[in-house]
C-alpha cells in the first residue's frame, strides 16, 4: 500500500490563511495505470506548466486542472485526504501551552519507575522529543504546526484506506507499506525529523483510545494483515510493527506520485481560498477520506473560538454538505 503527501500554502501568523496537507494512497496493484496517467497526463502540458523542468500544480491551467480532477472522478481507488489548519485559530498562546503540557509529559514518563527500566535507546528517544519540542532551541511553532498537519492527515489517510481496501484483490498491497512525504529541503530538515520519531507515538496513542478494529471477514480469509500485523493483546492492529520503516522523505523530481498530489494539493488549495470554482470538488467526492465524520481534518490548538473557524469556512463547509453532493456520504 503507498502513501504520498504534499502540503500546499504558506503558514503565516502575521498574515493569516488556510494551509493544507494532502494525501494519497492506492493499492500496489494500481501503480501502472496510475504510472500510465502520469505520462499521458505531462506529454499534454504547456511549457509554461512546468518550473524547473518539473510540472507543478502552481501554473497547471484549469483545462489540465480539468483533466486531473477528471481522472480522479473516474478512479475512486485514489483515495484521498485533506487536512487543514490556518495560522488565525492557531494563538501563540494555545501553541506554547501545548509544548509545554508535552514536555511535562516527556519527563513524568522518565521518572517513572517502569520506565527507567526500559532501554537506554528510549531514554535518549524522549531526550531528543523534549529538545525538539522546547521552546528555546527546539522547533519552531510552524514547523510543530506542520508536524501535527503531517500526522493527523497520515492518521486519516491509513485509517481510510483500512476500511476501503479489504476486497481479497488488494491482499497483496497489504504485505508491504510505504509512506513518502514531499521534502522541503534538500537536507531532511529538524521537523521531518521530528515527525519520523514522533509520528508512530502519535498515532498509536490515538489507537489506543480509537482503535482500528479487525473485521471479522479479514480473519475468515485469513487476510495478510491479520497475519502479519495483528496485535496479540486485543483485537486490533500492531500500527508500530504494520508503520515500523517510518516515513521517507523524497525530493518531488524523483517521484511522480509525489507531483500528482501537488496539483492535486494546490488545485485543493485554491478552491478554498476561492481562486477556483467550488464545483472542483465534486469531481472527488468519492476519492476523499472521511474520518470522525468530517472530510477536511482540523489542526487547531486555540479550541476557545470555533464558531469564527467555521464563519470563515461557511460557504465551502455548507457546500459539502448540501443536499447536491453529499460528500460526507
Amino acid at each position: 500500500m503507498k502513501y504520498f503527501f504534499d502540503e500546499s500554502g504558506s503558514y503565516n501568523v502575521k498574515n493569516p490563511g488556510p494551509h493544507i496537507m494532502v494525501g494519497i494512497s492506492y493499492p500496489d496493484v494500481f501503480e501502472k495505470r496510475l504510472h500510465d496517467f502520469y505520462d499521458k497526463f505531462i506529454s499534454s502540458l504547456l511549457p509554461d506548466e512546468f518550473v524547473n523542468n518539473e510540472p507543478k500544480g502552481q501554473v497547471l491551467t484549469i483545462k489540465s486542472r480539468d483533466r486531473l480532477f477528471d481522472f480522479l472522478n473516474d478512479n475512486s481507488w485514489l483515495r484521498i485526504v485533506v487536512g487543514l489548519t490556518d495560522s488565525e485559530f492557531n494563538s501563540e498562546q494555545q501553541i506554547r501551552k501545548y509544548r509545554k503540557e508535552q514536555i511535562e509529559l516527556y519527563e513524568k514518563q522518565l521518572l517513572d519507575p517502569e520506565f527507567k527500566s526500559q532501554p537506554l535507546a528510549l531514554h535518549e528517544f524522549q531526550q531528543k522529543a523534549i529538545k525538539d519540542i522546547n521552546i528555546k532551541g527546539g522547533l519552531s511553532d510552524v514547523q510543530i504546526i506542520k508536524g501535527q498537519l503531517l500526522m493527523l492527515s497520515l492518521n486519516a489517510s491509513l485509517r481510510g484506506s483500512l476500511t476501503y481496501f479489504t476486497e481479497n484483490v488488494y491482499d497483496e498491497s497489504w504485505n508491504d507499506l510505504y509512506v513518502c512525504y514531499d521534502r522541503q529541503d534538500i537536507e531532511i530538515t529538524r521537523m521531518e525529523k521530528w515527525v519520523n520519531r514522533e509520528w508512530l507515538n502519535w498515532i498509536t496513542n490515538d489507537n489506543s483510545k480509537n482503535p482500528i478494529e479487525i473485521s471479522p471477514d479479514w480473519g475468515i480469509r485469513n487476510h495478510p494483515i491479520i497475519k502479519k500485523y495483528k496485535d496479540e493483546n486485543n483485537n486490533s492492529l500492531n500500527l508500530s510493527e504494520m508503520f515500523g520503516k517510518g516515513i521517507v522523505f523524497e525530493d518531488s523530481k524523483n517521484s511522480f506520485q509525489l507531483q500528482i498530489v501537488d496539483w492535486i494539493s494546490n488545485t485543493v488549495f485554491k478552491i478554498i481560498k476561492k481562486e477556483i470554482k467550488i464545483e472542483f470538488l465534486a469531481k472527488i467526492k468519492h476519492n476523499m477520506i472521511k474520518y470522525n465524520n468530517s472530510i477536511f481534518h482540523v489542526v487547531r490548538f486555540d479550541t476557545t473560538d470555533c464558531v469564527a473557524l467555521i464563519i470563515k469556512y461557511n460557504e465551502l463547509l455548507n457546500w459539502l454538505y448540501n443536499d447536491q453532493y453529499k460528500l460526507n456520504k
